[in-house]
């Protein structure tokens, strides 16, 4: 018998849920794990995404492209 678990409760993600949560396209996460962005770990053959290590890349990128536009960060982040 299987349980269900939400997203939100899950400790690691499959490239397609990280994609579902993210909104980002599945081309665009192998990219980034490819260039050693975005950690991974491989088991029994699955690609996982720890979700911390994905709330942390897109933290990371967010306030990449804030300071390139030019938008101005709180104090403290």
């Amino acid at each position: 018998m299987k349980t269900q678990i939400g997203l939100n409760e899950k400790l690691a993600l499959s490239i397609a849920e990280a994609c579902a949560m993210s909104g980002v396209q599945k081309d665009s996460l192998y990219r980034e794990i490819n260039e050693g962005r975005l950690k991974t770990a491989k088991i029994k053959g699955r690609r996982l995404i720890r979700r911390e290590s994905l709330e942390q890349w897109l933290a990371d990128h967010e306030m990449t492209t804030n300071e390139a536009m030019g938008f101005e960060t709180p104090e403290g982040s």
